[in-house]
């Protein structure tokens, strides 16, 4: 929920790969979690600007 809005702001991959980590670890701090949060972000941040 909170992952999907990280995509549509964000201007470049390292604001997204750090925002998205920032926005996981309250709520699911594991680098499981993480590593999927970022994926999440990142596939919505690609389809918008590529």
């Amino acid at each position: 929920m909170r992952i999907s809005p990280i995509g549509f702001l964000c201007e470049n991959e390292r604001e997204v790969r750090e925002n998205a980590r920032l926005a996981t670890i309250p709520s699911h701090n594991s680098e499981e979690a993480i590593s999927y949060a970022t994926s999440l972000a990142l596939l919505i941040f690609y389809c918008l600007f590529f």
